[in-house]
């Protein structure tokens, strides 16, 4: 798969996801990496929502992309963004 040469995040396909709010999220991660709290508030647009809520939805969506398109969401802990890769078959294996 292509990368972004700015921030090296897979460049993903446009693709339909189970529900609005994991289109959403999926819309937004395809943009560029994003915190967790960059995400709930472009997602709700307030600050009322708990951090659960997200992580929650990033689970969602991230089972989805596993499942059927080939890709993942990573979490790499130093900068604390969320990021859209290719899933690697053999690394679960493993």
């Amino acid at each position: 798969m292509k990368r972004c040469p700015c921030c090296g995040q897979v460049i993903p396909p446009a693709i339909q996801l189970h529900g609005p709010i994991c289109q959403r999220i999926y819309n937004l991660l395809r943009g560029g990496p994003r915190t967790a709290e960059a995400l709930r508030e472009l997602v709700w647009g307030n600050r009322e929502r708990s951090y659960s809520l997200i992580y929650a939805e990033l689970k969602m969506v991230r089972r989805q992309l596993e499942a059927h398109h080939g890709l993942t969401i990573t979490h790499p802990w130093r900068n604390g963004e969320y990021r859209l890769e290719a899933y690697c078959v053999n690394r679960r294996a493993a």
